[in-house]
């Protein structure tokens, strides 16, 4: 996206609910990071669980800002 640019999306944002598509982008960035969770157990590493809590919470606060900025005046 960041490369095709206006051309290829044009306004979309206009007409779109950035909200919305936000709170899925934070709950994908999430998952991801248990599922790299699960894949470094796989391979018998070790599955730094802290880290992928950490990414869990700034997800979480995203969400929460996110929020706010819906229902802000």
């Amino acid at each position: 996206r960041e490369f095709a640019g206006r051309e290829t999306f044009g306004s979309a944002y206009l007409g779109r609910d950035n909200i919305g598509e936000a709170w899925e982008e934070a709950a994908d960035f999430a998952n991801y990071a248990f599922f790299e969770v699960l894949n470094r157990r796989a391979e018998g590493k070790d599955d730094r669980m802290d880290l992928a809590l950490i990414a869990a919470h700034h997800a979480a606060m995203a969400h929460l800002a996110l929020l706010r900025l819906r229902d802000a005046p």
